[in-house]
């Protein structure tokens, strides 16, 4: 009995043992197929951002590119139709019949309601957290920290890139606000509401085409000018009296961007109170609910 028992246990353990190589032969190739898919992975994310590359470069160099950036013409196109395409998904009865306005919106209205509110939601909440992160966290952290040509560059990447998301942002929830909400029972906020909306959406669009390119362009004069000087890797103010006293040139660029500074900074300071106006909107009707 004892012989048996002896067996079975060495059987058993050479079962067990044999489990065990599989499982171990298993996860090997397991893994293999996981770092293989990861390389792949990798290595196609790296074509793609190569592609991406040549693409840009291509771009930058071409004459519609130079059209793009050192003309106001482009600029007053696309505001044009930004514009004509706000009108008409807004008042479809300015390209329409009001008859077929009202039908169309009717059966918008009862289709696709909820999506609208949801992305109108969504929409409001990323440009909320966008602005409170850029004007409050992101820039202020970025100016007490870094020498001031590092914040700069930093800026040069981020300016354009935060008025055209908030831009797009500001429309799209103009225009969901507008969807979402039956015009025949508007009352003063929602008027109220509307304006804001569109205040927000003009002055951000107008910061992006037409004061974000020459400020960043006198920018890039200011501190070339600078670092003929030495200057530029201080941390936070720097006190500019030696610099604008002995060069005029650098006198006038630096007014201008001063000047220009100013105005994007107070039409940002406005539209976050205009953000906050409509967030108090939404927070008065979560609570009449």
């Amino acid at each position: 009995m004892c012989a048996n028992i002896c067996e079975n246990t060495l059987i058993y353990a050479e079962i067990e043992t044999a489990d065990k190589k599989s499982q171990v032969k298993i996860d090997s190739r397991t893994e293999k197929v996981m770092r293989g898919a990861l390389l792949a992975t990798i290595n196609s994310a790296k074509q793609i951002y190569y592609c991406y590359n040549r693409v840009n470069d291509q771009f930058l160099a071409s004459n519609f590119y130079k059209v793009l950036t050192r003309t106001t013409q482009p600029a007053h196109l696309v505001a044009l139709l930004i514009a004509t395409f706000v009108l008409s998904i807004l008042w479809p009865n300015l390209v329409s019949s009001p008859a077929v306005a009202v039908v169309v919106e009717e059966e918008s209205s009862k289709s696709s309601r909820k999506y609208t509110i949801l992305m109108y939601l969504g929409v409001f909440a990323t440009h909320f957290g966008a602005q409170m992160w850029m004007t409050f966290v992101s820039g202020l952290s970025l100016y007490f920290n870094l020498p001031r040509h590092i914040f700069g560059q930093c800026q040069q990447i981020l300016f354009p890139r935060y008025f055209t998301l908030n831009s797009i942002l500001s429309i799209i929830a103009l225009i969901t606000f507008i969807k979402a909400h039956d015009r025949h029972t508007w009352i003063l906020s929602s008027y109220v509401q509307v304006i804001a909306l569109t205040l927000c959406a003009v002055i951000e669009l107008t910061v992006r085409l037409y004061l974000a390119p020459p400020m960043l362009t006198l920018l890039h004069q200011k501190y070339r000018l600078e670092r003929r000087e030495g200057v530029g890797k201080e941390v936070g103010r720097f006190e500019y009296h030696d610099m604008l006293t002995k060069n005029l040139s650098f006198s006038e660029i630096h007014k201008k961007f001063r000047r220009y500074h100013t105005i994007i900074a107070s039409g940002n300071l406005v539209t976050v109170v205009c953000t906050f106006v409509h967030l108090h909107y939404l927070a008065s009707k979560i609570v009449a609910i």
